[in-house]
């Protein structure tokens, strides 16, 4: 594993999955693919219409059942779907044989984007988050997920004036996520064509995640659309552990050395002082992780 994919794994253990289960993301991804009608897409689209709004929580006493699991599923804001307005439009055959043909495409086009709002009428012509949303639950390799936490990453990384909100995004800022989202893949060797959808929602949670520390990072100083990100806010970034740390391995090894701690009481130390949230795997099998560690030649200085 690389610096950037250790990056990467920290930030995306970081994500806020209560809130946004990733298994009925998932589900429902898979389930759009196989519609055969109007009506059964259309209620799967309100259902990642409510997940994006967060409304969705595992509920034993839930209501709605995906992929074997129950949720409870809350109302979406009325911009974000209203059954009389974006419901109707969702059940309409024209749609669904749009849907049908995105899902087809095979190349980056943010004409998609555009015909959400200026013909299908779903949302207003200002707006970007979600006409990009719906663009990627239909074909989630080609359109990856925009807002205004990912786009925020996205100028932290290339050094530009950060965003404080989604107020002033447009489809150019859309295209030019888009172009740094794939070179993103370029530098993590991930092939968007191929890979699963489970691993590119992967990165887009490490995006989402930095971008929503670095809003709240940002809270104190004053904005005017944009603000500079501090000395400070980057080393807070840098100082993020995660398994692969050295920091980290070293910290199992030693508390393991004392013979007073078992292998999983020395992991869940480690990563407590750290805050590093752990795999199961690592609490499970403790012993397959260290004796990698020790063949690699740690524990070492770090």
């Amino acid at each position: 594993m690389n610096i950037l994919e250790g990056f990467i794994d920290c930030w995306s253990m970081k994500f806020d999955s209560a809130r946004y289960p990733p298994e009925f993301y998932l589900s429902n991804i898979e389930d759009i693919q196989k519609s055969t009608s109007p009506i059964g897409l259309s209620s799967l689209i309100e259902n990642m219409l409510c997940w994006k709004d967060g409304k969705v929580r595992k509920k034993s006493s839930g209501i709605l059942c995906v992929g074997g699991v129950m949720y409870s599923k809350g109302q979406p804001k009325p911009n974000t779907y209203d059954p009389k307005r974006h419901g109707q439009i969702l059940q309409k055959a024209c749609f669904f044989n749009w849907a049908k043909k995105v899902m087809q495409i095979d190349s980056f086009n943010s004409e998609v984007v555009l015909q959400v709002t200026s013909e299908l009428k779903l949302w207003s012509n200002k707006s970007i988050v979600l006409p990009s949303f719906l663009a990627h639950i239909l074909n989630p390799r080609i359109f990856p997920l925009y807002d205004q936490h990912v786009e925020r990453s996205y100028r932290f990384f290339s050094g530009l004036p950060l965003n404080s909100d989604s107020t002033n995004l447009s489809i150019c800022n859309y295209k030019e996520y888009h172009i740094f989202w794939c070179q993103l893949l370029s530098d993590l060797h991930v092939k968007h064509g191929t890979t699963s959808i489970e691993h590119l929602k992967k990165i887009d949670n490490a995006l989402w995640t930095i971008g929503k520390y670095l809003k709240i990072a940002s809270v104190n100083q004053p904005l005017n659309g944009s603000f500079e990100y501090s000395p400070i806010t980057e080393i807070s970034l840098l100082h993020e552990y995660n398994t692969s740390s050295p920091k980290f391995i070293n910290l199992v090894l030693r508390y393991c050395n004392t013979g007073s701690e078992t292998q999983r009481d020395a992991m869940l130390r480690a990563s407590k002082e750290l805050n590093i949230n752990l795999p199961n795997s690592y609490l499970k099998y403790p012993g397959s992780h260290i004796y990698r560690w020790r063949k690699q030649g740690f524990p070492n200085n770090y």
